[in-house]
């Protein structure tokens, strides 16, 4: 129980940075005695801090609680395919600082970890910080994670990576709590907490990069499904007798649209010369991104007539190529999703830019801290 009072503190103070304890007790329901009791102790552990915001005439002026951004820091990793983006968070969201490096990731597990153990403390020195003060790290990989194995990086998609324990190396080499996350789950996190998806119970985040991937989010978290497949809209069927896919299927979304648009390590120069050729008006580009547009809006309906979403949320790459891309996903939505789903689902491009997936990743271990503070390191003294 005290647990459950302790996160229902925090979240307010986060959300409301400078409530009072009497505005905490009335939000919440629980007693002044009860916030008071965990305000004392937050403060005294230096994950919250007063402040006088004025003078009372009926009384003691009102103290407001706000969460020590100062305290702790969190750190957030994207690896993506031929790339890895390490950003730094401070405790109210703030992102500090970001760095992108290239390397391919998929190939090099090896090497990848061990740029990942440079960055950081290169990344953290930048700013002045000091590792000690480093609350937790989040990792986004281009895979389903099993809940049961969340350690476990998938075979069949990574099969470098087949017996690399990523959390446990991370852990050892820093010493902090390290949670892994599939990278389309935590762009629709990021989306949750800082873009289109506040305040929406019901949406998804369709990643349109180097695969198709999605991040479901029912009732206001998200879905992972039995075995942590959910979302993989990039593998539903488009065409029975469509070419074969990648992951041993035949006629999946990412089959049909081909690795010419799904830009790897290789082919990121010839998406990117297709998308600019297409906006200066090159008819055959346009017919391409066109088709894939038209593909994606027959997986998207499909969606939208399974969850009933309030938004879809469209991010990754190739929404670079705009309304080129994204008018033919919603004329496909208008004509394939029955009405009464599509009426209130409004298709909006994100806004969170390239660092989405990382500014997911860090946002979880946020949310971590929010509900659990003991996990932060001890009161950090600076060194003189």
């Amino acid at each position: 129980m005290r647990a459950h009072n302790i996160r229902v503190v925090m979240r307010l103070v986060h959300e409301h940075s400078g409530i009072s304890r009497a505005d905490i007790a009335r939000k919440s329901g629980l007693s002044r005695s009860t916030v008071g009791d965990i305000v004392q102790c937050l403060v005294g552990d230096g994950v919250l801090q007063e402040q006088h915001i004025h003078h009372s005439k009926n009384g003691r002026p009102p103290i407001a609680l706000r969460i020590d951004e100062g305290r702790a820091f969190v750190v957030g990793v994207d690896l993506g395919v031929d790339r890895l983006n390490v950003i730094v968070m401070d405790l109210k969201g703030k992102v500090l600082a970001s760095h992108m490096r290239h390397h391919d990731v998929e190939a090099d597990p090896a090497g990848t970890i061990r740029k990942v153990e440079r960055q950081i403390p290169f990344a953290v020195s930048t700013l002045g910080l000091d590792l000690k003060q480093l609350g937790g790290i989040g990792v986004a990989v281009r895979c389903p994670l099993d809940p049961q194995q969340p350690d476990q990086l998938s075979e069949r998609i990574l099969p470098a990576w087949k017996d690399v324990r990523l959390a446990a190396r991370l852990h050892a080499s820093f010493g902090v709590p390290v949670f892994v996350e599939n990278d389309a789950n935590l762009g629709a996190l990021a989306e949750c907490w800082w873009g289109h998806g506040r305040g929406l119970g019901d949406f998804a985040l369709i990643r349109l990069a180097n695969g198709i991937g999605a991040g479901l989010v029912v009732g206001g978290e998200i879905y992972r499904g039995a075995t942590g497949v959910a979302g993989e809209i990039g593998h539903t069927t488009i065409d029975p007798s469509g070419p074969m896919c990648r992951c041993g299927l035949r006629g999946c979304l990412e089959a049909m649209i081909g690795p010419h648009i799904l830009a790897g390590t290789e082919q990121v120069k010839a998406a990117e010369a297709l998308m600019s050729s297409a906006q200066s008006g090159d008819a055959d580009a346009i017919a391409v991104l066109d088709r894939t547009g038209s593909a994606i809006g027959i997986a998207v309906a499909n969606l939208v007539n399974l969850l009933n979403p309030q938004a879809v949320v469209l991010s990754g790459a190739l929404t670079q190529a705009g309304d080129l891309l994204v008018a033919p996903i919603e004329n496909m939505l208008e004509n394939r999703a029955l009405w009464t789903a599509v009426d209130e689902t409004r298709v909006v491009v994100s806004d969170l830019g390239a660092e989405a997936v990382a500014l997911g990743a860090a946002t979880m271990v946020l949310d971590t801290v929010i509900d659990n503070p003991s996990i932060l390191p001890t009161r950090f003294s600076p060194r003189a």
